[in-house]
């Protein structure tokens, strides 16, 4: 959550490319649903279903975005690391590590929804540089990762909802129609009646 609400402060952009891909995907959900089943889109679990559907999409696909522009930046990010270490190579300890965050996260916000905490004691200012982006970038495709499957599972579990509160209201429909035809349909001491009294 802290992800996401950065993100709508330091880039807007995702939010907006989130919100067409939350669009994209609700519109292909309905499409498959209409060519199940009519009725399905027209019940009342379907658009309950839909503004919870649309909410966590929107989370998700927004993060995403996100962390797949930050992998963008990550060439910028090394650029930056070797200009401020390139004067010094001594190893570095964990407050030392935790400076070079800082100044990271300063230099690219965004950056720091993801990762705000370094710990790389033991090297050296002319390895730093590509320490921090293998670990920037290992933690954005975790992120990615875990977003499109998320993204799946939501999709997956709204599906399953729509049908089976459609196949709850069509056995419910076939019981209603079974006990209208037995109500209507004499009984058979009903008939003995009948036919005793036209006799």
């Amino acid at each position: 959550m802290y992800a996401f609400l950065n993100l709508l402060v330091t880039s807007v952009d995702s939010l907006m490319f989130g919100f067409v891909i939350t669009v994209v995907l609700m519109a292909i959900t309905y499409g498959v649903l209409k060519m199940l089943s009519r009725d399905i889109v027209r019940s009342v679990p379907f658009y309950v279903t839909g503004v919870f559907l649309f909410l966590l999409l929107l989370y998700h696909t927004t993060v995403l975005v996100g962390a797949t522009k930050m992998k963008g930046t990550l060439d910028g990010v090394s650029i930056y690391l070797s200009q401020i270490t390139q004067h010094d190579n001594h190893t570095i300890d964990a407050a030392e590590s935790q400076v070079l965050m800082d100044k990271i996260v300063a230099e690219y916000p965004a950056l720091g929804s993801f990762v705000n905490i370094a710990d790389f004691s033991g090297h050296s200012l002319q390895e730093v540089s590509q320490v921090y982006v293998d670990n920037f970038n290992s933690v954005l495709n975790g992120v990615i990762f875990k977003k499109i499957l998320w993204i799946v599972v939501c999709l997956a579990i709204a599906v399953f909802i729509a049908m089976l509160s459609e196949k709850r209201k069509m056995r419910d429909t076939s019981a209603a129609r079974h006990v209208r035809t037995e109500r209507r349909r004499p009984s058979r001491s009903d008939q003995r009646t009948s036919r005793r009294r036209r006799y």
